[in-house]
C-alpha cells in the first residue's frame, strides 16, 4: 500500500539512521556508495538506495568514462562492504550506445592506465601488459553486468533489474544514456522521456539502489561563451521532467581546455620532459565535475583530470597543470 501510518514511517527513518550511522563508522562517514573521488563523496555522502543521479554532458566530454570509473569502482570495492559477504553487491549497466566488448575495452584500459590507441595498434611494452593482465584480474572478479541491448524499453530495463536484484542483489543501476531509451514513436519526445525519468525513479525506489542515467545536454549550451558556458539544469536536453525527477544532477565541464597560447606554453614546458613524463604532462587535462543538484545535502565543484589516452578521470593532483593557473 502507498498509504503509511506516521508509526510505520518513523520506524523505516530510525532504520535509515541507524543504518547511516553504521556506514558511517565503518566506511569513512560514507552513508551510501563510493565514488571512487573523496571530494565528491565529501559532497554527496555516497549514492544512496533510491536516489536517480542524472550525470549529464555534451558530447564526448566523458560521461561514459566517468560512468564507468564510478561503476568500477562500486563493483571493485564490493568486497569491503558487508554487501558482499552474501555474495551480492555490483553494478548493472544498460548500453545502449556501445557494445559490451568496447564498453569492457575502454574499463580495462582506464584501470590499467594504458592507452586504448596502443592497445589497439598492438604497441604495447611489458609493463603495459602486466598492467593490463593485473586489470584484467581485477575486473574479472568484480560483479558487473553488462546489456549492450541496442534496443531496449523502460519495460525491458525494468524487468532485467528485477532479475538481476533477484539473483545478484545488484548494489546499482546505470543507463547510457535515457534519450536512447525506446518508446512509442507517436508519442511527444518531452513526455517520453518524463516517462523514462520517472520510471528510472521509480526503480531505483522499488529497487532501493541508487540508478545513474546518462543524458545528452542541449545544443544551446554551444552558443554561450566563458563563464555562461557554464552547465545549467535548464541545459539538460528535454530538461523539465528529468529535473524534477532526479535527486541528484552533476555535469561535466572540459572548457578549460588549452587556448592556442595556452598550447604553446603547455608544449614549451613539455619539452623540457622527456619521455613518458612529457607524454602524460600532454595526456592530461583538468576538469570539473558540477553537483548542480542535490536533494539531500550541498552542491559543489569537484576538481578533477581527465587523461585522454585511457579515459579516465582522477583526482587532481596539487600544483598539477600550474600553468592553468594564469587563464
Amino acid at each position: 500500500s502507498d498509504t503509511h501510518t506516521i508509526q510505520s514511517v518513523l520506524v523505516e527513518v530510525q532504520q535509515q539512521i541507524e543504518t547511516f550511522r553504521r556506514m558511517r563508522s565503518e566506511h569513512d562517514a560514507l552513508a551510501g556508495l563510493p565514488s571512487g573521488y573523496t571530494d565528491l563523496d565529501k559532497i554527496t555522502t555516497g549514492f544512496k538506495g533510491g536516489e536517480l543521479i542524472v550525470l549529464a554532458a555534451r558530447p564526448g566530454h566523458g560521461k561514459t568514462a566517468l560512468a564507468l570509473n564510478i561503476a568500477e569502482h562500486i563493483a571493485i570495492s564490493a568486497d569491503r562492504r558487508e554487501h558482499k559477504k552474501s555474495g551480492g553487491g555490483g553494478c548493472a549497466v544498460f548500453s545502449l550506445e556501445m557494445r559490451a566488448s568496447e564498453l569492457v575495452s575502454r574499463m580495462l584500459c582506464s584501470l590499467a592506465g594504458v592507452s586504448l590507441r596502443d592497445v589497439r595498434n598492438g604497441n604495447l611494452s611489458q609493463g603495459d601488459e602486466n598492467n593490463l593482465r593485473d586489470a584484467t584480474e581485477r575486473l574479472a572478479q568484480s560483479p558487473l553486468f553488462i546489456d549492450d541491448s541496442f534496443t531496449i524499453s523502460m519495460a525491458e530495463i525494468r524487468a532485467k533489474c528485477r532479475r538481476l536484484k533477484e539473483r545478484y542483489d545488484i548494489e546499482c543501476v546505470m543507463v547510457d544514456y535515457i534519450q536512447l531509451i525506446s518508446g512509442d514513436s507517436g508519442v511527444d519526445r518531452h513526455e517520453l522521456i518524463g516517462r523514462y525519468s520517472r520510471g528510472l525513479k521509480a526503480l531505483a525506489r522499488e529497487l532501493n539502489v541508487p540508478v545513474f542515467a546518462l543524458s545528452q545536454l542541449n545544443r544551446q549550451i554551444e552558443q554561450r561563451r566563458g563563464v555562461q558556458q557554464r552547465p545549467m539544469l535548464s541545459d539538460l536536453r528535454e530538461s523539465g521532467s528529468i529535473e524534477q525527477d532526479a535527486d541528484m544532477v552533476m555535469f561535466i565541464q572540459r572548457d578549460r581546455m588549452l587556448s592556442a597560447e595556452e598550447m604553446k606554453r603547455a608544449q614549451q614546458e613539455a619539452e623540457l620532459l622527456e619521455g613518458r613524463e612529457k607524454f602524460n604532462f600532454l595526456d592530461v587535462e583538468p576538469a570539473t565535475l558540477v553537483v548542480a543538484k542535490n536533494r539531500s545535502g550541498p552542491i559543489g565543484d569537484v576538481t578533477l583530470s581527465f587523461r585522454k589516452s585511457c579515459t579516465r578521470f582522477e583526482a587532481m593532483e596539487l600544483n598539477a597543470h600550474a600553468h592553468f593557473a594564469s587563464s
